[in-house]
């Protein structure tokens, strides 16, 4: 799996996607690392959302609570950049390096 993705990433048009893209994949990067202090954020100002019986309980919540935000969030992203960013070229296909 892993030869097959470096073959993708090193293709000619995989480089010159990510050479064209980049002030918009380094925009998403930075968005991205920045969603873990608006979770915090969220989990500081609204406690009451995450009190559970016990400790535990309560960590199992903000858990929770993160992991589908976070994957709604990354899904969202995605969507949205790939929205933004041209198609690869018709005869570059993934499928050609799987």
């Amino acid at each position: 799996m892993f030869r097959k993705l470096s073959a993708l990433m090193e293709s000619e048009d995989t480089q010159r996607l990510i050479s064209e893209n980049e002030e918009l994949i380094l925009e998403a990067t930075e968005v991205a690392n920045d969603f873990s202090k608006v979770l915090k954020n969220f989990t500081l100002e609204h406690p009451e959302e995450f009190l559970g019986e016990n400790t535990e309980e309560t960590y199992k919540n903000i858990r929770l609570f993160s992991e589908v935000a976070t994957s709604q969030f990354m899904t969202e992203l995605t969507h949205l950049c790939g929205s933004v960013i041209p198609e690869p070229l018709q005869e570059a296909k993934v499928d050609d390096y799987l």
